[in-house]
């Protein structure tokens, strides 16, 4: 139950918040991150899982879904952060209606390669940890 709700917690925990910048290719202001990222999350609580986020890009500003596997157990929601140059900042939140605890990831983009740590907001039990995603 413990690892079920520790699940929950951290994947209801990406987002941020949009800014002005337009997106460009590497070397621009923003790195260009809409699309597909996949790949694993150590987490403090639960054993190691996977995600899986799909970002959509409109100036800084990114919404999107995602989805995490960890202990046998899935969960997903939304998703609202930014891009700042090549730091993300994502709100993970849950698809699970009346819950106010959230994932905050703060990851650094290099090419196709998205990796940094994430903490959980305002959950009964928070988890944190490191998550390493390569855009498919």
């Amino acid at each position: 139950m413990t690892r079920c709700f520790v699940v929950v917690t951290l994947c209801a925990l990406f987002g941020g918040c949009g800014g002005t910048d337009s997106p460009t290719a590497p070397g621009g202001l923003n790195e260009i991150v809409g699309g597909t990222w996949a790949g694993s999350v150590n987490d403090s609580i639960s054993d190691p899982g996977t995600l899986r986020v799909t970002l959509s890009q409109e100036a800084a500003a990114l919404t999107g879904s995602w989805a995490w596997v960890a202990d046998g157990q899935s969960t997903g929601g939304w998703i609202g952060g930014s891009v700042n140059g090549k730091a993300i900042s994502l709100s993970l939140h849950s698809g699970n209606p009346g819950t106010n605890c959230s994932v905050e990831v703060s990851a650094t983009v290099a090419s196709t390669k998205m990796s940094g740590t994430y903490a959980g907001i305002n959950c009964p039990v928070s988890g944190a940890g490191r998550v390493d995603l390569t855009k498919q």
